[in-house]
């Protein structure tokens, strides 16, 4: 499994909206140059962290509200989460429950103003913003 990091850049898939990364801005050496001469500035920014984060996706639902999450005397983690939700033959959904999550970010108006003339940047999607979290439930 490849870790998706803010800087990626590449093209999304029609068919299945899968992310295929071709480089990083921070590790091509053409975007690498250009992005040099910007004065001291981080241009990678992380957010502040949240407890916890729910992202649903085509899910008819219903949760308690009530989050439970812990870890064991052996070290292991565990989320306890009460849901319902309604699936139909014709659509699919997901519930990802995140724990202590935060972002990585990039300063979007610099960084992008500095990359205009990299021509192999036209017309691909670049990650701004990646979610990291210590622990996660999907359902």
């Amino acid at each position: 499994m490849v870790r998706t990091k803010v800087g990626d850049w590449g093209v999304i898939e029609r068919g299945t909206g899968c992310f295929i990364r071709e480089g990083n801005i921070f590790e091509d050496t053409e975007c690498k140059v250009l992005l040099s001469d910007i004065p001291d500035v981080q241009l990678v920014k992380t957010g502040n962290p949240e407890d916890v984060i729910r992202i649903t996706a085509n899910a008819e639902m219903e949760l308690d509200g009530s989050l439970f999450s812990g870890i064991d005397a052996t070290g292991e983690v565990g989320v306890r989460v009460h849901g319902a939700w309604k699936f139909t033959p014709r659509n699919r959904a997901a519930i990802l429950t995140i724990t202590n999550g935060y972002t990585h970010y990039l300063e979007i108006g610099t960084v992008f103003t500095k990359l205009q003339p990299v021509r192999k940047l036209q017309g691909k999607a670049i990650v701004t913003e990646a979610l990291r979290c210590p622990a996660y439930a999907m359902l």
